[in-house]
C-alpha cells in the first residue's frame, strides 16, 4: 500500500504523529517526548512522499503541504494543552 499510495500513507503519519503526540504531552506533562513523535512524523513523512514515482516539484510541494499542515496542528495542540 505504502508503494501504491504515498500521499495517503504520508497523511496516515501526519494523523499518527498528531495524536499520539497530544495523548503522550497529556499524560507527561512535558514537550519532549511529544516533540520526538511528531520530529519522527515529520521524517516519516518525507521519507514516504520522497519516495513516491511523482515529479521532484510535485513531491516538494506535497511534502511542503504535508509539513505545514503538521506545524498548525503541533501549534494548535500547544495552545490549547
Amino acid at each position: 500500500m505504502v508503494t501504491e499510495f504515498p500521499i495517503l500513507a504520508g497523511i496516515i503519519a501526519l494523523i499518527v504523529s498528531l495524536v499520539v503526540g497530544a495523548i503522550e504531552l497529556d499524560a507527561v506533562k512535558s514537550k519532549v517526548p511529544p516533540a520526538v513523535t511528531w520530529l519522527t512524523g515529520a521524517g516519516a513523512i518525507i521519507a514516504l512522499v520522497g519516495s513516491a514515482p511523482y515529479s521532484a516539484i510535485l513531491r516538494l510541494l506535497v511534502i511542503l503541504a504535508l509539513l505545514g499542515v503538521l506545524g498548525a496542528g503541533i501549534r494548535w495542540t500547544l495552545k490549547n494543552a
